[in-house]
């Protein structure tokens, strides 16, 4: 009571009141709502709803059909909404009506419709004007996601790709598919992603971070194919330089390497020191890796052989002539070693 008595002696005299209101101002809150914490790629409002969120998004598994080209999870784009045609069950089997075309949008960028479970993807497959999305023909959905509702306006953001999700990637590959993930700095940007590749096709599928123009930086990996996530695999980024293996594939451990068979080589003339050569589409192989070659049948005296990763995914296997000869025509088993 004394104590008491004393600071509000000290406070009418204009003793202490500097003091009390710097004190004051270090508890005040803030002027504006806290943002989420550093280790996310948005700027939502905190909350518990927030916190919650993300410790499920963390672990949820995304599914993505894919047939090829570019996957750009690192959009430069924004402003984009759209207007959803849901089926039973929240899905979204459709984009209905394109509300504001936003700028800056490229060809391959890979989206979410904000709403619902927050787990449908929306594929930018053309734009207009200014990087514009002016129709709904531009979008493709490639998950339908779940809890959404018909009819909603819905903002179409960029990929919350988190640490520790799995994204399950399913199709037929036409062509070779690459996903950009988001660069940033190491603080923002860094993740560890569950890769299984469940494509089918003879086609590689890789994993990138965005040189912030729409384009890839570093040397990226190659996602092994395999079938209900036979080839779970843990890949990792730091969101600046590159992205890499976190370990061993599952499929890869044992054995540890990639196998193929070329098309008939040989059967035509040679001259000495001439050669001839067939191509094999070997999923996973790397020009980092060696290659050894054996013919099905033998080609004959005075011919040898030899195989390299040409580009990724791809093995050249080389037979050629010592002398003039003609090697027998047959095809080659790869085997590409790590």
């Amino acid at each position: 009571m004394i104590k008491r008595l004393i600071i509000g002696l000290l406070f009418s005299l204009g003793l202490i009141s500097c003091a009390f209101a710097q004190q004051s101002s270090l508890v005040s809150p803030p002027a504006t709502a806290p943002n989420q914490l550093l280790f996310t790629n948005n700027t939502f409002i905190a909350n518990t709803a927030f916190v919650n969120g993300e410790i499920i998004r963390s672990r949820a598994t995304v599914p993505v059909s894919i047939t090829g080209g570019t996957y750009n999870l690192a959009s430069n784009g924004s402003g984009l909404a759209a207007v959803v045609l849901v089926i039973s069950g929240g899905h979204v089997s459709g984009i209905v009506a394109i509300a504001a075309a936003g700028t800056g949008y490229a060809v391959g960028d890979t989206l979410f419709l904000y709403g619902g479970n927050m787990d449908a993807i929306a594929y930018v497959n053309a734009i207009g004007s200014g990087g514009s999305v002016p129709s709904p023909s531009d979008l493709t959905i490639l998950n339908s996601g779940t809890g959404y509702t018909t009819g909603a306006t819905l903002a179409v953001v960029k990929a919350p790709v988190s640490a520790a999700q799995t994204i399950t990637i399913t199709g037929t590959l036409t062509s070779n598919a690459t996903f950009i993930l988001e660069s940033g700095t190491l603080n923002t940007a860094s993740a560890n992603l569950i890769v299984n590749n469940n494509t089918t096709g003879a086609y590689t599928v890789s994993a990138f971070v965005s040189n912030g123009s729409d384009g890839t930086t570093g040397s990226g990996v190659t996602i092994p194919q395999g079938s209900n996530n036979s080839c779970s695999t843990i890949i990792q980024t730091d969101g600046v330089n590159d992205v890499w293996y976190a370990a061993n594939p599952v499929c890869q451990t044992a054995p540890n390497y990639f196998t193929g068979t070329t098309a008939s080589i040989g059967g035509g003339a040679l001259l000495a020191g001439a050669c001839t050569s067939g191509t094999v589409a070997v999923t996973g192989a790397t020009t980092a890796m060696g290659v050894v070659a054996t013919p099905v049948s033998y080609p004959g005296d005075g011919i040898w052989w030899d195989g390299y990763v040409s580009s990724a995914g791809t093995v050249t296997v080389k037979v050629c002539a010592a002398i003039a000869a003609t090697p027998s025509a047959t095809t080659y088993n790869v085997r590409v070693l790590q």
